[in-house]
């Protein structure tokens, strides 16, 4: 009976090992075929790489760096980190003083954040066209970390919100009582207690303003294209850089990957904070 029992623990746990092995490789699978079409020569880029070994060369993804892709991330970088400080200085705040201060009909403010949330791009992307027109901001940086602050925000107060919500009232009153204000308790206390939230919050508005391809589309000519648009030079009328878009796309996906890695466990706590109560 317990070689029985013993037999089938073991049984599905290897079929547990299994299905877990060929999910990882299914949901891996485009990352390392687009490392293989980055690395290969043009002649064999759809060549099995068994057949052709001495077919991999650095020689594309040199030239994707070397054809002012580079300036793209550039500008990627500097409008995501910018969108998410912005967003996390504005965001954060508000979402403290939404969960801890009586304001009444709060509902109402979280319906609109929701809906701030839950709206279409393209319901954006056109006032902020015409608006940027007459207000000469087309193709700036500034202008499309305006833009990316209109999303990222109501994510981060939304995260946010959740997360003070938690957090006991005592712990706030106890500081209160030993002669902190408000805006005190807020950077001495509460914050240091959301650390989880605040970097899932972050990481979340940085993935999302960095992955962003319709505002950099429709807001950025040259000078303001970010990483995603550019990619869009590799294509012409006539043909396909496949070697050029894998690499572009590998490059893109560089920044993104330590960061989930490495802060991912703050992810899973900021995203499930107030799931359970009890």
């Amino acid at each position: 009976m317990q070689r029985s029992i013993a037999s089938g623990k073991r049984n599905s746990t290897i079929l547990r090992t299994v299905v877990l092995v060929l999910l990882v490789m299914f949901c891996l699978f485009p990352l390392i075929w687009m490392v293989f079409l980055a690395f290969r020569t043009p002649d064999a880029m759809f060549e099995p790489f068994w057949k052709s070994l001495s077919s991999f060369s650095t020689d594309t993804f040199v030239t994707t760096m070397q054809s002012g892709f580079l300036q793209a991330v550039l500008n990627s970088v500097l409008a995501a980190v910018s969108a998410t400080a912005i967003s996390m200085v504005i965001g954060t705040p508000a979402a403290f003083s939404l969960a801890k201060w009586g304001l009444k009909r709060k509902f109402v403010y979280k319906w609109l954040i929701q809906l701030l949330r839950m709206a279409p791009p393209v319901g954006f992307a056109i006032p902020l066209f015409l608006a940027y027109i007459r207000m000469g901001m087309i193709d700036t940086l500034p202008g499309l970390v305006i833009a990316y602050v209109t999303f990222t925000v109501p994510l981060v107060v939304w995260l946010m919100w959740m997360f003070f919500a938690q957090l006991p009232n005592e712990i706030l009153e106890a500081a209160w009582i030993d002669g902190c204000n408000v805006w005190r308790s807020f950077l001495k206390v509460a914050l240091p207690l959301s650390t989880p939230g605040l970097v899932a919050a972050g990481i979340l508005a940085f993935i999302i303003a960095w992955n962003d391809f319709f505002f950099a589309l429709i807001l950025t000519r040259t000078n303001a294209s970010t990483g995603p648009v550019a990619v869009m030079n590799f294509l012409t009328e006539s043909s396909y850089n496949w070697g050029g878009i894998a690499s572009a796309g590998l490059i893109l996906s560089l920044p993104t990957l330590p960061v989930i890695f490495f802060m991912g466990k703050y992810i899973v706590q900021g995203l499930t904070s107030g799931a359970v109560k009890g």
